[in-house]
């Protein structure tokens, strides 16, 4: 039984509704939620199932998507429309058609099962397992923090759907806990397969669509600039399961990639939790700030929640067999540093002439010798297949062989050599070169550290000097403006509005629009208001749409006007409040409503919007939309009036030269009209010459 607390979305279908998809028909029960592209329901059909009996019919609960774009897409009845003009809701429409059958291809326990994609109300659906148990972010808010082997067991979980999905050369891009769902069982499936990017088998997007910026938190830093053709970058998906498991250790959002880069990991809120060290090592590793820190893959990072070493991560011993003769042995730290050290039998050692059987080749010596020393008390500790080899019988004889070959070796090797001594080197000498090896080694590895330091404080300044450009370029562009300096303005908001900041976009528009520092150009004007109106700038918002009710800068819509009107005006604009009751007042698009006019004329008059008060008398004036009262009218004409409205000095006016609502008073009346004839209004002239005055 689903308990969940039922939302409202002003833009979801309504309970009951049915749609018909390709196989199976679905009623839909209610609204599960909704994001920036799409509205998910839970709805009912039914599907045939084989048993015993024979074929029966079964209800089953399904999750249906819905692909609906907030800030496009508006709804007549079931129907969706779309304001868009461009094309942008048909490219989007297809990117979503082609992602939910590629999820459909796969076939794992931890991604959700597609059941299938079809075409409706002019937009697209695809249907899916219904999960009942909820998210595992509500999970882990509910409970502040899973314990520590639960949290892994579900990011184990998440991380082989994401293995599953890069070895199919897809990514997921929005991985984070309020995307992974739990099942009855208490398995985890992976859904909102919305950003999703599918690749081809030569690393190349399947489509030129630029990679969604992700969910601030669980998005690295590269994610927001990530430009394709360059590789297939499943290390964006690894920090957002780091992100993930963060969050379900601490029941905390974690930081935006940005702090995590200016003020490192915080460790800390695990340690309070009393997580273990290497789970802590983990998680910070997988949100590295820089992608070359991070596991290299998905099974990488769950080998080491596993417990274990990931295959392809691996380090192999230097074969001995295959060294050349002037290798020299490798530095071993970085090694030791990465996994646990491999311990090695003990060597002797080597002659001179040893060393000389390497330099011909003939390194089946070393590997024998090495074989004589291992005995019963350190099997253990040398590698498998060497204890293996050492169960051969007579060793010692073997070694003994290999000694004497060794010298016959040097001798013949010294008469080609004309006889030349070859001394082993005093142990002071080996010793001081093998100091100023390591010394040398210590100082290449200061420097690096070094660097490395130089250049994470450049990136921490350079992120932080992004943060701050737009605001410092919208504040100068602001300084300017008001230092009548328009060409300053326009160009610091440029600028600012380029980086994607608001109110500069806003502010260019209105430039645009008005001609102030730039050529006078409507469509740059409407473009630049939508951007803005697209982040929820009101005062975008309310221009964009006079933009529409106008067709200046865009083709006259009406509709689309009353959107964006509307958008503005549930924000509490109110300007856009008193264009909402004027498109419900002359039925423009929208069926006319006197009732809703009046109510929205109300909430603008009540801020002191002039044109609003004008308009809610004339509703009391007539009786439309409320109950006529002239005492009422009378009082908002005068309002407005106060406020220099021509046309409600005009209609105060009149109220006065009527007797309506007020004593009839003609000198009040001739002085309103004055007023408003002074200002141009036709009426309050016509209605002085009327007079002869």
């Amino acid at each position: 039984m689903d308990n969940k607390e039922t939302k409202h979305y002003a833009d979801a279908l309504a309970a009951g509704t049915t749609l018909q998809g390709g196989a199976y028909r679905y009623r839909i029960e209610r609204a599960l939620g909704q994001g920036s592209f799409g509205i998910t329901y839970l709805a009912a059909t039914r599907v045939k199932v084989s048993g015993a009996l024979g074929e029966l019919e079964a209800d089953m609960r399904v999750a249906v998507k819905e692909f609906f774009m907030k800030d496009v897409n508006g709804r007549e009845e079931s129907t969706v429309t779309s304001g868009s003009k461009d094309g942008l809701f048909a490219d989007y429409k297809r990117k979503f058609r082609r992602e939910a059958e590629n999820l459909s291809r796969l076939r794992h326990p931890h991604i959700v099962r597609v059941l299938e994609t079809f075409e409706a109300n002019g937009t697209a659906y695809y249907a899916m397992e219904y999960c009942e148990g909820g998210c595992l972010n509500e999970l882990a808010d509910k409970r502040g923090g899973l314990p520590e082997e639960e949290a892994v067991g579900y990011a184990v979980q998440i991380g082989e759907a994401l293995a599953y999905m890069h070895a199919h050369k897809m990514l997921h891009l929005d991985v984070k806990p309020g995307n992974a769902m739990l099942r009855g069982d208490g398995s985890v499936a992976l859904i909102d397969f919305g950003l999703s990017k599918q690749y081809g088998e030569d690393g190349e997007p399947e489509s030129s669509t630029s990679v969604g910026g992700g969910t601030p938190g669980y998005a690295p830093l590269e994610q927001a600039q990530y430009r394709e053709g360059r590789d297939f970058p499943v290390t964006m998906d690894v920090y957002a399961l780091g992100a993930t498991l963060f969050k379900l250790l601490t029941g905390e959002r974690p930081p935006e990639a940005s702090a995590v880069l200016n003020d490192g990991f915080p460790a800390g809120a695990l340690r309070r939790r009393k997580v273990s060290e290497a789970t802590i090592a983990i998680a910070e590793k997988a949100m590295s700030p820089l992608r070359k820190d991070r596991y290299p893959s998905v099974n990488a990072m769950l080998a080491a929640l596993k417990g274990g070493a990931a295959p392809d991560d691996e380090e192999t011993e230097v074969d001995e067999k295959n060294k050349k003769p002037d290798e020299k042995p490798q530095d071993t730290k970085k090694q030791e540093e990465k996994k646990p050290p491999v311990v090695k039998p003990e060597k002797k050692k080597k002659s001179g002439a040893s060393k000389w059987m390497v330099a011909i080749g003939a390194g089946v010596a070393v590997l024998v010798s090495n074989l004589a020393r291992v005995n019963n008390n350190d099997r253990e500790r040398v590698p498998a297949e060497v204890a293996a080899l050492a169960d051969l019988p007579d060793l010692s004889d073997v070694a003994a062989t290999v000694a004497a070959a060794d010298s016959a070796a040097v001798a013949d090797f010294s008469d080609a050599a004309d006889s030349a001594a070859v001394a082993p080197e005093p142990d002071e000498q080996r010793q001081s070169q093998a100091e100023q090896a390591a010394q040398r080694e210590r100082e290449r590895q200061e420097r690096e550290r070094q660097a490395e330091e130089a250049r994470l404080a450049r990136e921490r300044e350079e992120q932080r000097q992004r943060e701050n450009d737009r605001v410092y370029q919208y504040n100068q562009g602001v300084e300017c403006y008001n230092d009548k300096d328009y060409e300053g303005a326009a160009t610091w908001w440029r600028k600012a509005a380029g980086q994607g900041h608001a109110e500069a976009q806003y502010w260019l528009g209105r430039c645009y629009h008005h001609g102030r520092g730039v050529e006078q150009n409507p469509a740059a004007a409407a473009r630049w208001y939508s951007r803005a109106a697209v982040q929820g700038n009101v005062y975008a918002q309310t221009n964009l749409g006079m933009c529409y009710y106008n067709g200046r800068g865009v083709a006259q819509d009406y509709a689309e006007a009353v959107k964006w009107f509307r958008k503005a005006a549930e924000q509490g604009r109110a300007s856009a409040q008193y264009n909402l009751g004027t498109c419900y007042y002359n039925g423009r698009g929208v069926e006319q409503d006197y009732a809703e006019a009046a109510k929205w004329f109300r909430k603008a008059a009540e801020q002191g919007d002039a044109d609003a008060e004008n308009f809610l008398g004339e509703a009391y004036y007539y009786g439309r939309g409320v109950a006529q009262d002239y005492a009422e009218a009378a009082k908002w004409y005068r309002k407005a009036a106060e406020q220099g409205s021509a046309g409600a000095q005009f209609n105060l006016g009149w109220c006065y030269a009527k007797g309506q609502g007020v004593a009839r008073d003609e000198d009040e009346a001739v002085r309103w009209w004055r007023k408003a004839a002074e200002q141009g209004n036709a009426n309050a002239k016509n209605a002085l010459e009327q007079r002869g005055l």
